[in-house]
């Protein structure tokens, strides 16, 4: 079983080194765009994409439903980054009064153009299928929050190790109820519960893919690259950062 991070603006400067050496993460999934006012890039986006070289990265996009499908399709391709080839809309945000049929035939629409020129892997939850009349089949990022990986009250700090174990003691159970449209192929298991080493003392939301590294690389379409060694990725965080290493 391989762990995924999925990171926005609100999660600071996370640590890659802790991330690679202590979880073994084999990807970050990076918000491209806020919504809030209008669609607008994710202040934090261009540098952890940049911090993130190191995993699979791929960008996960927040569909507005204020506008239409092209609009959101221009908007992401206006702003994707080059070396991204993997995308995950984020479909979960209502709009009082938008018809289902409207929004599903939008985003069918928005699907359609994206899918057409990169990978495309829908996230969203069984909390929201009714918003949307009909959904597209294919593989799913599908949150679903079990207590004992998203413990329910104030938030809580784990190790790695600790949570690795919970994660191989309840198994790869993300849709046990059927409800996915597709192929629940990752599974979004904790929201915003767990603090982790590495993620500036924010809770982290943590992801699962059920087979080996190899097959997640595999199916991302890409080979991971190379691991960084623990210099490396200091003499990229100076470089960012401007600091003075002689």
């Amino acid at each position: 079983m391989e762990i995924l991070c999925d990171v926005w603006e609100g999660a600071l400067d996370i640590d890659e080194t802790i991330l690679h050496d202590q979880g073994d993460v084999a990807g970050l999934i990076i918000r491209l765009n806020d919504m809030s006012g209008g669609h607008h890039k994710d202040t934090y986006f261009d540098n952890q994409w940049m911090q993130a070289e190191s995993f699979l990265r791929a960008a996960y996009f927040v569909y507005n439903p204020w506008v239409t499908g092209l609009a959101n399709y221009d908007w992401l391709m206006r702003n994707i980054s080059p070396g991204c080839t993997v995308v995950f809309p984020d479909i979960e945000v209502r709009k009082l009064g938008y018809s289902p049929e409207i929004y599903a035939d939008e985003v069918w629409d928005f699907l359609q153009r994206l899918s057409a020129i990169l990978k495309v892997v829908n996230y969203t939850g069984g909390w929201f299928l009714s918003v949307l009349s009909h959904w597209p089949t294919g593989d799913y990022w599908w949150a679903r929050y079990p207590y004992s990986l998203c413990p329910q009250g104030d938030r809580v700090r784990w190790t790695w190790q600790e949570f690795r174990q919970k994660a191989e003691q309840y198994g790869y159970h993300p849709d046990p109820l059927k409800q996915c449209p597709g192929i629940p192929k990752l599974w979004q298991c904790s929201g915003d519960k767990v603090i982790l080493p590495g993620t500036a003392d924010r809770a982290m939301d943590l992801n699962l893919w059920s087979g080996t590294r190899k097959e997640l690389e595999t199916w991302w379409g890409i080979q991971a690259p190379p691991p960084m060694s623990r210099l490396d990725i200091l003499w990229r965080e100076a470089v960012l950062h401007g600091w003075n290493m002689e």
